[in-house]
């Protein structure tokens, strides 16, 4: 029984040992891995560019209204089309968005985030009667076991509202990672973008908090650490912030 029991301690130390490596080895990939997204969230300061980046905005809007702008004709081969259910499902659109502001839509949105898409909503026998533009973001895309798109769901406001594959129509740019998506083409811009956004802040910062005179007037006498302090709250009165901005400063004894 001494035998058996100190081959089985030692077989089982060896077992424990095998998995405390593996899971050793394990945890330290998985922290490898979450220390990469953490510093690749970090570096990706910019997380809306056209809110964050005056002239990525100034540039989707320009060419998205540029591209709304031309007048629309609706052809049937050479015949020009200007009554029916289609003229009249682009001359109205929906309630809220007019011709011009579905094609600025959904550019802006191919521009922005790389895909749109425009939701039918259908009458009684199934013709479309209104367009809608919806968030990219807020559309999830169900597949089945052949890998299809059998639903998509529109996701808002914690309701799902289900869409067929023939009641919408997704407009994507070409994405190299995922087939079913568009990707964003400010993509390959992001560290451009996020210098010109970081490069502001830093500078609105240094213009709200710097506090460096064009002038300094001063005394040779020690001051203790209270009155340093005091200093320090006269200077910074004095100079902090873009009015204050190129004075001369007086300062007392210290």
């Amino acid at each position: 029984m001494v035998a058996d029991s100190s081959w089985f301690k030692k077989t089982a130390r060896k077992i424990v040992t095998a998995i405390g490596r593996k899971l050793d080895v394990n945890w330290f990939v998985r922290f490898l891995r979450i220390a990469q997204e953490e510093d690749e969230a970090q570096a990706r300061a910019v997380t809306d560019a056209f809110k964050q980046i005056a002239w990525v905005n100034i540039a989707v809007e320009k060419r998205s209204s540029n591209i709304a702008r031309p007048p629309w004709t609706l052809y049937s081969g050479e015949n020009v089309i200007e009554t029916g259910p289609i003229f009249n499902l682009f001359r109205d659109v929906n309630p809220f968005m007019s011709r011009y502001q579905l094609f600025e839509a959904t550019n802006s949105w191919l521009d922005t985030r790389g895909e749109a898409f425009w939701l039918f909503n259908p009458d009684l026998v199934g013709v479309p009667t209104e367009i809608w533009v919806p968030n990219p973001g807020q559309m999830k895309a169900k597949l089945n076991e052949d890998r299809r798109i059998t639903l998509w769901n529109y996701e808002i406001e914690n309701e799902k509202i289900p869409f067929l594959p023939d009641q919408l129509i997704h407009f994507k740019m070409w994405n190299p990672w995922n087939a079913y998506r568009g990707v964003n083409p400010l993509v390959a811009l992001d560290t451009e973008l996020s210098e010109d956004f970081l490069s502001g802040i830093s500078n609105l910062n240094m213009i709200r908090n710097g506090s460096i005179p064009d002038g300094l007037l001063s005394t040779e006498q020690r001051i203790d650490e209270a009155e340093a302090e005091r200093v320090k709250k006269v200077w910074l009165d004095n100079h902090k912030g873009a009015q204050k901005a190129h004075t001369v400063s007086v300062m007392g004894q210290g």
